[in-house]
Parts: C-alpha cells; structure tokens; sequence
C-alpha cells in the first residue's frame, strides 16, 4: 500500500538546491498513555548532556498505530494510545 499523499500548499527553493514544502494534513495522530497526551523521553546525558524526544506526531492512522505497538511490546503496557487530532 502506497503512502497517501498530502496537498502540498506552499514550496520554496533552499539554497542545498531542495525544496522545502508545507503540506496540510486532515488530521494528526498524537501518542496518548493512559488517555492523557505523552511524548517519550530518552536520557542522553552520559552522550551529550540533555534529552531526546522520540517522535509522537503521525500524519497517518497506520504510521501511529505502528509506532503504538512497538512501544506497548518494549513496556510492555497496553496504556499507550492515539488520539486523533483535527483542525
């Protein structure tokens, strides 16, 4: 199955020759634990003194739903959830 494609607003030229675009999207999936909104933590201190953040935004149902079950299979907690989110 293709990925689907997204309206494509705005584009303008970078100087490495690429464009950047702003596309509108009909709804964000954003990662939920335990009903509340949550965004996952990592501890990078020891690497280079501050935090990461993994990803927790999907344009699409499948790319959420994906990411939802690789992170209730490493917990091993089925709190984690999607919430969809339209303008």
């Amino acid at each position: 199955m293709s990925r689907p494609s997204h309206n494509i607003e705005l584009s303008i030229p970078m100087p490495n020759g690429c464009n950047q675009e702003i596309q509108t999207v009909e709804a964000v999936w954003h990662l939920t634990y335990n009903g509340q909104l949550a965004k996952i933590r990592i501890d990078a201190r020891y690497n280079n003194g501050g935090f990461k953040y993994k990803r927790n935004c999907w344009a699409t149902e499948a790319s959420g739903w994906s990411a939802v079950q690789k992170l209730r299979n490493l917990y091993k907690d089925d709190g984690f959830g999607l919430l969809e989110i339209t303008p």
